[in-house]
């Protein structure tokens, strides 16, 4: 048989093969997309700014990896790691990570979840969902002590500024981060409802 009877006899064969119930196989995702991962990284960007935040800000794809990460000037030097972990924790567990803290804190059994080497079980990331479809994670650190020194001073009791935890600030700066994720939709998503401060 001649090479090219050979090479058309594979060809043919190949064609005959692939049908479509060869491509069940495939599986169709959405994802998210470098332009919706840089408008929702500038806008947590320039609000946390408004708020006198140095913060950075990382947006992940649906398989956690960084598609976005911004340092603001004078952000310190672990909020890059911070906002990424925040990200993932977000997107690996498909709910805020202020909700993998609570489970921390109110589930014994679940505390080995936070041995995992990408994972940080503190507030500040969001995943980012289509319809029930979680396609990415927004993160954002940088907020906790700067947002717990600001919060005592807006809120006043008695003449003297209010006593804020740092885990009440950072539930409150969470619900405001959620609520500028609502503002600034480049497209169709949903967040998970704010967390009552």
């Amino acid at each position: 048989m001649s090479s090219t009877l050979k090479i058309l006899g594979a060809m043919a064969l190949a064609t005959s093969l692939w049908s479509p119930a060869h491509a069940q196989g495939l599986v169709t995702e959405r994802n998210i997309s470098l332009a919706m991962a840089q408008t929702i990284a500038n806008a947590a960007m320039e609000k946390c700014k408004e708020m006198g935040f140095r913060v950075s800000v990382t947006v992940v794809d649906r398989a956690g990896l960084p598609i976005v990460m911004l340092r603001g000037d004078g952000a310190g030097l672990h909020t890059p790691e911070g906002s990424d972990r925040k990200a993932y924790t977000a997107r690996t567990f498909r709910a805020p990570s202020a909700d993998f803290v609570k489970r921390m804190l109110n589930d014994p059994t679940a505390v080995g979840s936070k041995e995992y080497t990408r994972v940080l079980a503190l507030a500040g990331g969001l995943p980012i969902k289509v319809g029930e479809d979680v396609v990415g994670a927004v993160g954002v650190s940088g907020v906790a002590g700067q947002g717990r020194r600001l919060l005592q001073g807006r809120h006043r009791q008695g003449g003297r500024p209010a006593q804020v935890s740092r885990g009440q600030a950072a539930l409150r700066l969470h619900a405001r981060f959620e609520a500028l994720a609502h503002d600034a939709r480049p497209c169709p998503m949903t967040f998970p409802s704010a967390l009552s401060a």
